[in-house]
């Protein structure tokens, strides 16, 4: 329902080709498979075309960050995960910067990987109701 109310709330009519590139850091830097796939999808919903590395295709507009498992937490059979993305909204050929966009979410899941996946879920949902407008300018 949430996504659904996202996509109806944007009312511009451009919908730029976007990537998306979000960095996990802690000791080795690794793709957040979770968070790109999500705002990937969200993305794609809303009427973008998203495309990465191995597209013919460039992006017109690059997201790109980087997030932080901020606190994870047991207690009995629940596990608690927050996460914390940064993410930069640039336009590729220009290098004009977009916007500039931080959130925290935090899910309890019966199981440690739930808890994270469900924060990071969360932080995508609320970072794009912010970001979608923004592009569709």
């Amino acid at each position: 329902d949430r996504l659904a109310r996202i996509v109806k709330s944007i009312t511009g009519t451009n919908r730029p080709t976007v990537s998306v590139s979000i960095i996990h850091y802690n000791g080795k830097p690794w793709h957040e498979p979770v968070v790109e796939g999500e705002l990937g999808v969200v993305l794609l919903k809303a009427g973008f075309t998203v495309v990465d590395g191995n597209s013919d295709r460039k992006p017109d507009v690059e997201i790109v960050g980087g997030g932080n498992v901020t606190a994870q937490t047991h207690r009995g059979g629940l596990y608690s995960s927050s996460y914390t993305p940064d993410v930069k909204i640039q336009e590729r050929r220009s290098g004009s910067i977009i916007a500039f966009d931080r959130q925290n979410s935090t899910a309890t899941e019966a199981g440690q990987n739930a808890a994270m996946a469900a924060a990071q879920v969360k932080v995508v949902d609320d970072l794009a109701e912010r970001i979608l407008p923004l592009l569709a300018k």
